[in-house]
């Protein structure tokens, strides 16, 4: 491929991106469910550090929402997780490492050891503040409404409704630890176990009678080490399957080794994430001759 070429292929995915930024409005405003948003993600966080400190406001500005304002305000967010161009938390995944552990009643964060303490409390005030001075709140809710939905965010919900606190009894998530979702009721199994694709990069997970879950690739260990934030073969194909295959993993006599090898990764990841469900999830059925997923795919 020749120089020109090259910089003419970069100037057309420039001006694809522009095109798409300034692509038609998105969605008129709609105050009942900003405000609905507004207490599902933002009213917990306030009344648990900020004793009410801040409260919802309507305001009239912008009157639609569009591409580029969406993209402004994933760009700020990203932002709030580096210092520089070094990363404060793991990811630039700016909910995960701020608003949702302030809900769950975690002010600090110590992880990063060359960066030292982050006061979370600080962070998000100040980001809130820029909101309502700047009057971008509208445009950050709705950001938070397509990137999340109106469960993706808050994947542990209490029973009784008290906030920071995750549910008791016999069927319970666990908190994010060692990349699992575990349950610990052992009554499940993987037919019970609904999954639908939210995009090439999360899952909705939901076992039968249980909260729904959101997670991305990364998270659920299908990260390339070799290459961070990159996914493995196994996860696009297990993609691939849930969206285009209805569940099957086709095999032939020219890819059985490679299928097989991922159809192995692939009951790997899952039994490790619920380690109560016997059996195999991802079983292979002789008359398809094909790997079926062994979940309900929605």
């Amino acid at each position: 491929m020749t120089e020109y070429q090259i910089s003419s292929d970069i100037n057309e995915r420039s001006q694809q991106r522009e095109a798409v930024l300034d692509a038609p409005v998105i969605r008129d405003r709609d105050q009942a469910r900003e405000k609905a948003l507004w207490d599902h993600y933002i009213q917990p966080v306030i009344d648990e550090h900020f004793k009410g400190k801040y409260q919802y406001k309507y305001f009239e500005e912008p009157t639609i929402i569009t591409n580029r304002d969406i993209d402004s305000m994933l760009r700020t967010t990203m932002g709030l997780c580096m210092d520089g161009d070094d990363l404060i938390f793991p990811t630039d995944y700016f909910e995960k490492h701020v608003l949702r552990p302030l809900r769950n009643g975690i002010t600090t964060y110590t992880r990063n050891k060359e960066y030292g303490s982050v006061d979370l409390k600080e962070l998000f005030e100040g980001f809130l503040g820029d909101l309502f001075d700047n009057e971008n709140l509208p445009i950050y809710l709705y950001f938070l409404d397509g990137q999340y939905g109106p469960d993706g965010l808050w994947e542990v919900a209490s029973s009784d409704g008290t906030k920071g606190q995750e549910s008791t009894g016999d069927s319970v998530f666990k908190s994010e630890s060692n990349n699992d979702i575990a349950i610990t009721h052992s009554a499940l199994s993987w037919q019970d176990i609904s999954i639908s694709v939210v995009n090439d990069f999360e899952v909705s997970i939901q076992p039968k009678d249980e909260t729904t879950v959101i997670r991305r690739f990364n998270n659920l260990g299908f990260d390339d080490g070799r290459s961070p934030g990159k996914p493995v073969r196994a996860w696009k194909v297990f993609i691939t399957a849930l969206t285009q295959k209805q569940g099957a993993i086709p095999c032939s006599f020219k890819t059985k080794r490679a299928v097989e090898k991922i159809a192995q990764e692939l009951r790997k990841k899952f039994r490790a994430l619920f380690p109560k469900i016997g059996g195999d999830p991802i079983p292979f059925d002789k008359k398809k001759h094909a790997y079926q997923v062994g979940f309900s795919i929605k």
